[in-house]
């Protein structure tokens, strides 16, 4: 995706990190005459996995890559968005299933991180 430039006059910080989602990131920010300033916004595309689930009530996975903010990942068993720390941690690249909900072969189990 390419790079967005927006111009915004006499907001403070706090205001355009407000306008920035959690997969973008303010390159950098200009402060020009007048105390305007424009800022640049990468967005990032988050990684998607689906895990495989080999056997039922399997509760250990390894992920292709490393999240940045593990407690940010957003994951869903069958379509329901499930809580870190709650239902799943992870850990460099293992994602562990805590839930009290047993993993079955026909689950989908899938995982968005940056």
């Amino acid at each position: 995706m390419p790079d967005i430039t927006e111009v915004i006059e006499k907001v403070t910080i706090n205001e355009v990190v407000e306008k920035v989602t959690i997969n973008e990131v303010i390159e950098k920010v200009t402060i020009v005459e007048g105390g305007n300033y424009s800022f640049n916004v990468t967005t990032i595309e988050p990684e998607r996995e689906v895990l495989t689930i080999s056997f039922d009530n399997q509760t250990v996975f390894e992920l292709l890559n490393i999240p940045t903010k593990p407690s940010k990942a957003t994951v869903f068993l069958n379509g329901v968005k499930q809580t870190y720390a709650v239902h799943f941690i992870i850990n460099n690249v293992i994602f562990t299933w805590l839930s009290s909900v047993r993993l079955s072969v026909s689950d989908i189990l899938e995982i968005y991180y940056l």
